[in-house]
C-alpha cells in the first residue's frame, strides 16, 4: 500500500482502467488506443492503471501455451511502456495486479519495468490517492485495489443479477474500511459496475404530524465517510473471450464481458457521477 498525492483541477476527469494484459492474444489492443485518445481528448482528464498490466504468464505456469503465448514478458512490459509513454504525464499511477504477480520471484515488474520508465507512482496491490487542488487543499480521497476472487451472480434476471454484483462489489470495497474514501476503486472481475452512493427517506415528527427528510450527500473531505454514501467502481478489461484459437477462458466458460473503463467526473471539487465507457 502507498499514498500517492496529486494537485488537480478542481474540474477534472479520471479514467480507471485495468487488465490490459499485453501478451494475452486476445488483447483488444484498438480499445487500450482509445482509452489513450480519451485522455487526450481533454487537457483535464487522468488515467489510472489499476493491475494486470502484462499477462505475465511464465513457461511453468499452467495456463500457458506455447502457441499463443508468444510474446516475452519483459516484452509485453515494454510494448506498454511504448504506448503509453507519450500520455504518461497524464497517468496518476499504477497498481500491480495477480497476474503481474505471478512472476513476483524474479522481481516487482510493474515497479521497475512500467512505473520507474514511465516516471509515474507504483502504488504495490493496492494504493490510496490523495487528490488535492492546485493549491494543496483536499478534494477528496480514493481507495484503489486490483482485488481477487469473484463477484460473479448467476441469476436468471438481469436486473437482479447486476444488483447482487452491485452488492458484492460494495461489499468487497466497504470491508477494505477505509472511512475517509468518497470513491473506491476495485478491477480483476474484468466487470464494469457501477454503485452510487444513495441517499434514503427517512421519518421524523415535528411533535404535530410525520415529516419526510433525506440523508444527505456526503461530504469528500470527512474522515468518516458513511458506507452508503460513498461511491463504488469496478474496472473492466481489455480482454476478448473469442479470437484465433481457444483461450483459457474460452475453456473455463467465463461469459463474455463488456471491455474500456469507468470515469468518475469531478466538478467543483466533488464528484458528481461515474460512468463507463465501452470500446
Amino acid at each position: 500500500m502507498e499514498i500517492i498525492k496529486w494537485k488537480l483541477p478542481t474540474n477534472h476527469e479520471i479514467g480507471w482502467a485495468a487488465c490490459f494484459h499485453f501478451g494475452n492474444a486476445n488483447q483488444h489492443v484498438e480499445g487500450i488506443k482509445k482509452y489513450i485518445d480519451w485522455l487526450r481528448g481533454s487537457k483535464n482528464r487522468y488515467g489510472f492503471i489499476n493491475g494486470d498490466i502484462a499477462e505475465a504468464i511464465h513457461k511453468n505456469d499452467k495456463r500457458f501455451e506455447a502457441s499463443r503465448h508468444t510474446e516475452l514478458i519483459l516484452d509485453q512490459y515494454a510494448r506498454a511502456v511504448k504506448m503509453f509513454k507519450p500520455i504518461r504525464h497524464k497517468i496518476l499511477g499504477a497498481n500491480e495486479g495477480n497476474h503481474d504477480h505471478t512472476i513476483a520471484s524474479y522481481g516487482c515488474f510493474v515497479e521497475k519495468l512500467f512505473c520507474e520508465p514511465l516516471e509515474i507512482p507504483y502504488g504495490t496491490y493496492s494504493s490510496k490517492l490523495i487528490i488535492n487542488d492546485p493549491k494543496g487543499r483536499l478534494q477528496y480521497k480514493v481507495f484503489t485495489t486490483h482485488g481477487n476472487g469473484s463477484v460473479r451472480s448467476n441469476h436468471h434476471d438481469p436486473v437482479l443479477r447486476a444488483a447482487q454484483e452491485q452488492a458484492k462489489v460494495k461489499a468487497k470495497l466497504s470491508g477494505e474500511r477505509m472511512a475517509d474514501c468518497y470513491l473506491n476503486v476495485i478491477a480483476h472481475f474484468h466487470k464494469a459496475i457501477i454503485v452510487q452512493p444513495v441517499q434514503e427517506l427517512y421519518l421524523i415528527d415535528d411533535g404535530k404530524v410525520i415529516k419526510q427528510r433525506y440523508i444527505d450527500e456526503a461530504n469528500p473531505k470527512a474522515n468518516f465517510i458513511p458506507v452508503d454514501l460513498r461511491f463504488y467502481i469496478s474496472s473492466p478489461g481489455f480482454i476478448r473471450k473469442y479470437g484465433e484459437g481457444s483461450s483459457y477462458a474460452e475453456r473455463g466458460g467465463f461469459t463474455p464481458l463488456e471491455l474500456g473503463f469507468i470515469v468518475s467526473k469531478t466538478v467543483e471539487g466533488k464528484i458528481e457521477k461515474c460512468y463507463k465507457i465501452l470500446v
